[in-house]
């Protein structure tokens, strides 16, 4: 597949190395030549380093690693990028996690605003950049999931098959407006274990199956208003 990373610096440079390495061919795009120059070095032989235009018009899917939820702030026209599905990775900024900002309208909402005709998925924003560097197969034996969001089915799918060529297991938290807030929600919480927790880049967020209940002592669950 062609990726386009817009943007080079920490997550574009991570995701778009090793997107390369699983065998798509990624376009690194970066306003500093010499960032996208390095991001580039780190991939395979399919990976280049370019423009922001020339990685947002080479990309099938284009991985949008600012916050800046205006293309015409990253891109000189919107409607080359038009059809396109785009995964929003961002966060938004830790000083209003702190003040308790969570579930207010996401990134990825204003981003899918301003691009009408375009289908934003928001996924990987639970993952710091040191999780990339850890190899598929340890990735899939300690079951790292990527949270998965976005108003398209297919495009959900598309980007699960990207994440699942990585190692990692997509949970697909749906399309209604509650789950790209969710997702947005569940990167605040791994930033304040990374942040103030003081845990390491390997910290991440899984969910698991637990086995069947077998004790016998909590009895059924009672029929809720709220199903």
């Amino acid at each position: 597949m062609k990726i386009g990373v817009i943007g080079a610096g920490n997550m574009g440079r991570a995701i778009g190395a090793r997107l390369s390495h699983a065998g798509h061919d990624v376009a690194f795009g970066s306003r500093k030549a010499p960032q996208a120059g390095e991001a580039a070095s780190r991939g395979s032989e399919s990976a280049f380093a370019t423009t922001l235009d020339e990685a947002a018009q080479f990309g099938d899917v284009l991985i949008w690693t600012a916050r800046i939820h205006d293309p015409s702030e990253m891109l000189r026209n919107a409607e080359m990028v038009t059809n396109k599905v785009i995964i929003d990775l961002n966060n938004r900024d830790y000083n209003d996690v702190r003040t308790g900002a969570w579930f207010a309208e996401s990134i990825a909402e204003k981003l899918q605003g301003n691009f009408p005709k375009n289908i934003v998925v928001k996924a990987f924003n639970t993952i710091p950049m040191e999780a990339f560097d850890i190899p598929r197969d340890e990735l899939e034996n300690a079951q790292a999931s990527t949270f998965v969001a976005g108003g398209d089915a297919e495009a959900r799918r598309t980007v699960s098959t990207l994440a699942g060529d990585i190692g990692f297991s997509a949970v697909d938290l749906g399309g209604e407006l509650a789950a790209m807030r969710a997702a947005e929600a569940l990167g605040d919480a791994i930033r304040i274990l990374l942040i103030d927790g003081g845990r390491t880049g390997s910290t991440h967020l899984t969910v698991s199956q637990l086995p069947r209940p077998s004790l016998g002592l909590v009895g059924e669950r009672q029929a809720s208003q709220y199903g």
